[in-house]
């Protein structure tokens, strides 16, 4: 049965077509095939480091980058789902659609056919479905700072790959440790206590039915709708908001005293 194999008539063929060549081809097509995955790593490698540099850029000096409550307040008087989405957001979200939407294409038609084919495409296709929903969702500021984190393991993945086509070895496995550790902290750490433990707000909120509530959190500070700063709660003043029990929102005394436009319509004295 052995003789009948397609893979024992290959081989066969090619010794008998090339006789003594036959290694040398053999040779000559594995290490073809290791340029062009070499290749495609190098590709994924730019654009994991170009994509992490410039969601970096864009999100590293925003308050929500360490606060995860600027997801859904501010600037002034801005809440989600209502906040204006930056264009340099739009951008990073457009980088990243484009990428994944090529990188469809690229696995049916260009790229190296490997044992996680469809597992793979699976991926591209429900991240672009992710990127899509969060946009129209305007969920963009979470979602800038998950492509950030996301894409910052995957670039130590690839430089591993591409030393690993080379031979290098000792690189390979540097590479690999700093991926391991950067993917532990950020996707298993980082992404659920941080990124996903903010969206409780948001379920809060969709089954408080936009009433105003109270606090949830004892000793929490209470957050000015107008400058989006903490201050301390001022008894004569009557919240007017509760988001998510986040934080109750008042309009600070300093608003009122500086004059703000808008800031006196928000203070109701309690009734005696």
């Amino acid at each position: 049965m052995e003789i009948l194999s397609p893979k024992f008539n290959h081989v066969l063929a090619r010794r008998l077509i090339f006789g003594k060549r036959h290694g040398k081809l053999s040779e000559i097509n594995e290490r073809r095939k290791k340029i062009n995955k070499f290749k495609e790593s190098a590709w994924k490698f730019v654009y994991f480091l170009s994509a992490e540099l410039f969601a970096l850029f864009v999100t590293y000096n925003e308050p929500w980058f360490t606060n995860t409550r600027y997801f859904w307040v501010g600037p002034g008087e801005q809440l989600w789902p209502d906040q204006k989405m930056k264009l340099k957001l739009k951008a990073v979200y457009m980088f990243a659609a484009g990428f994944y939407i090529y990188s469809i294409f690229a696995l049916l038609f260009w790229e190296t056919r490997r044992k996680d084919f469809g597992v793979s495409i699976c991926h591209h296709v429900a991240t672009v479905v992710l990127i899509v929903i969060s946009y129209i969702c305007r969920l963009s500021r979470a979602g800038s700072v998950i492509l950030a984190i996301h894409d910052a393991s995957d670039i130590f993945l690839e430089m591993g790959k591409m030393a690993k086509y080379s031979s290098c070895e000792w690189l390979a496995v540097v590479a690999f440790l700093v991926f391991v550790a950067s993917w532990i902290l950020l996707r298993l750490i980082i992404f659920p206590f941080w990124i996903l433990r903010s969206t409780r707000m948001l379920v809060k909120q969709i089954h408080s039915s936009g009433h105003v509530g109270e606090d949830v959190r004892s000793g929490a500070g209470t957050v000015c709708r107008r400058c989006c700063t903490d201050r301390p709660r001022d008894p004569k003043l009557e919240p007017v908001f509760s988001f998510a029990g986040m934080a109750t929102i008042f309009c600070c005394k300093p608003c009122t005293i500086s004059g703000g436009k808008a800031s006196r319509e928000w203070i109701k004295p309690q009734p005696a």
